[in-house]
Parts: structure tokens; C-alpha cells; sequence
């Protein structure tokens, strides 16, 4: 379910609880997915971002003229 081992733990512990309830593996359940869709956001730009330099890049050239390399040691400055 893409929980951390802590987040497990934490999860787990509320049994233990009296004051805990199902709101508050729910509340975390959707902290979580909030947690999902932004890495998914996150992942999806970052391929947007390969695709365009591995479409720049001819494949024959000298490294020096590499756009991967060039936009790794641009230090993601003019990542999109």
C-alpha cells in the first residue's frame, strides 16, 4: 500500500490506542494518497523531461555535445 515501515509502526500502534479510531487510519490512508499522486506527478514530469533530452540527443555525437550530460551539469536549472 506504499507505506514506510514507520508509517506501518505508527499505523500498528494506534491499536494500542483507546482515544484512536478508524478516522485516524482513514486520515492517514489519505495523507498517503495525496503522498502517491504527488511522486506520480513528480514521475511524470521528470519522463517528460527524458523524453525531450532523449529526442535532443542524436546518439552519435561527442559527449561534449551530449544534451543529458549538458542538462546535468546545467544542475537542473532549466529543468521543465
Amino acid at each position: 500500500m506504499g507505506f514506510t515501515l514507520g508509517e506501518i509502526k505508527e499505523l500498528l500502534t494506534l491499536t494500542q490506542n483507546s482515544d484512536a479510531d478508524c478516522s485516524d487510519v482513514r486520515q492517514r490512508a489519505l495523507d498517503k494518497i495525496q503522498d502517491v499522486e504527488q511522486r506520480m506527478r513528480d514521475l511524470r514530469r521528470i519522463k517528460v523531461t527524458l523524453q525531450e533530452l532523449a529526442r535532443q540527443c542524436p546518439g552519435d555525437s561527442e559527449l561534449e555535445d551530449c544534451p543529458i550530460l549538458k542538462a546535468l551539469d546545467d544542475g537542473g536549472r532549466n529543468e521543465r
